[in-house]
């Protein structure tokens, strides 16, 4: 057997006299000759195209007689096997040891409690190389806590050699732009801030992802939580099929005299609050909504805000409206800020699930009651591991598996147009009927 390890060929050409001998070799029995050829792939390449994996990449050649180099080979198929095994095990344990690089893009409101603790924890599957953000001196902290390099932009951190991934964890000036420019350079991408609201600006985005082949993770908070996944076993083994969901979000409101470039970003915080609302009901239903209804309170006529924003989701066959589950989602902003025990007292529920055989409520993250013919049933799950470290291991196995995943992209895609085709239908004054939009 021989191994050849891939990636750039070194300076003296000891890869490519190697596959010479290779090319040259001659069988003496070509009856008892097999060749097998096995690739890692995961990123990168390698000459002749082979996919590369981690910088591994080997050719395994099995021969019954082989001259190659002056030199007489000979292997039997127990010898392969058992060559094989080893191999394989040496590789899965390289893999496990393997760490992402990853470059930070923005620290949010979320960086201090979830990306920085999750970071720190699963410090034996990533590596910070370099940090952007908008306020220089926050980059620079940051980088040294990680020791690594503060970057002044964006493009130029896609760009870096040494970095594999792009964790684009908070939504500031630049947009959607670190997508685009992590897409241009081929690095995986980590998104934890709202995208474009322009649908066609969005779907510009996702064709321009779909097309690099990178992995691609949205972070949807409310599908990953530890409750969220607890109901979903709940819903396949004792409460039956939800039938009415109702999933209502409260927060203070913003001055009215506050800047434009503010209350632009509290918009589309508002906005992205709505998307994982609706991908959150979406995902406990197991199923796509066929209508849609939307309602909205119009704050301050000159600056258009809303201080409450309503829909409701039917997940009925179009023609049966009604009759399959329906979801209720709101999103109000009419507490003013400076009454913070107004904004505090009696928060709703953050999600109520009708189902077949019972009822639950989910307050995020790790809090679930339910109730059934048996009683109430209070499970706390603060034991389990915090929501920060499973999104950033799912994130890890997306970008190290063979299998490029890019599902939570089209998740965010339809529920932004699910969000939009609301706005659309409060316009108009009609129901939407989301076939004709998909």
């Amino acid at each position: 057997m021989t191994r050849l390890k891939g990636g750039v060929p070194t300076a003296d050409g000891r890869y490519n006299r190697k596959r010479a001998e290779l090319a040259n070799a001659t069988p003496v029995d070509a009856t008892r000759t097999c060749f097998f050829q096995f690739a890692l792939a995961a990123a990168g390449k390698v000459p002749n195209g082979w996919p590369v994996g981690d910088g591994v990449a080997i050719r395994l050649l099995v021969v019954g007689d082989w001259r190659c180099g002056g030199r007489r080979w000979f292997f039997s198929t127990s010898h392969f096997i058992h060559s094989f095994l080893l191999w394989a095990a040496e590789n899965v344990a390289a893999k496990c040891r393997m760490k992402l690089r990853v470059g930070v893009v923005g620290l949010g409101a979320a960086w201090e409690t979830r990306h920085r603790p999750a970071l720190r924890a699963l410090s034996d599957r990533y590596e910070v190389r370099a940090v952007c953000s908008e306020v220089a001196m926050q980059a620079e902290q940051a980088a040294r806590e990680f020791d690594a390099v503060s970057v002044a932009g964006f493009r130029a951190l896609a760009q870096r050699e040494d970095i594999d991934a792009v964790l684009m964890l908070a939504d500031q000036w630049y947009g959607s732009l670190p997508v685009l420019a992590a897409s241009d350079a081929g690095k995986a991408i980590y998104c934890a801030s709202a995208l474009e609201l322009d649908p066609e600006r969005i779907h510009h985005i996702k064709r321009r992802v779909e097309q690099s082949g990178v992995a691609f993770m949205a972070e949807l908070v409310c599908r990953h939580a530890p409750a969220t996944l607890r109901l979903k076993e709940l819903i396949a083994t004792r409460l039956g099929q939800p039938r009415l969901l109702f999933c209502h979000r409260r927060e203070a409101a913003d001055d009215p005299a506050s800047r434009p470039k503010r209350r632009d970003r509290t918009y589309r915080s508002s906005m992205q609050q709505l998307v994982e609302l609706v991908d959150w009901c979406r995902y406990v239903v197991g199923g796509e909504p066929t209508m849609v209804s939307g309602q909205m309170h119009l704050r301050d006529p000159e600056t258009r805000q809303y201080d409450y924003q309503m829909m409701s989701l039917d997940f009925s066959s179009p023609d049966s409206p009604g009759t399959g589950p329906v979801a209720q989602v709101s999103c109000g902003r009419y507490v003013p800020n400076c009454w913070s025990e107004a904004v505090a007292f009696r928060p709703p529920t953050a999600l109520q699930v009708v189902c077949e055989k019972g009822i639950a409520f989910i307050d995020l993250p790790s809090t679930l009651t339910w109730f059934d013919e048996a009683g109430r049933h209070l499970e706390s799950l603060e034991s389990e591991r915090p929501l920060g470290e499973q999104m950033l291991s799912l994130f890890f196995r997306s970008v190290t598996s063979l299998v490029r995943r890019t599902s939570s992209l089209e998740d965010m895609y339809r529920s932004l147009k699910i969000v939009l085709e609301a706005h659309r239908s409060h316009r108009e004054g009609r129901r939407i009927c989301l076939h004709e939009v998909f």
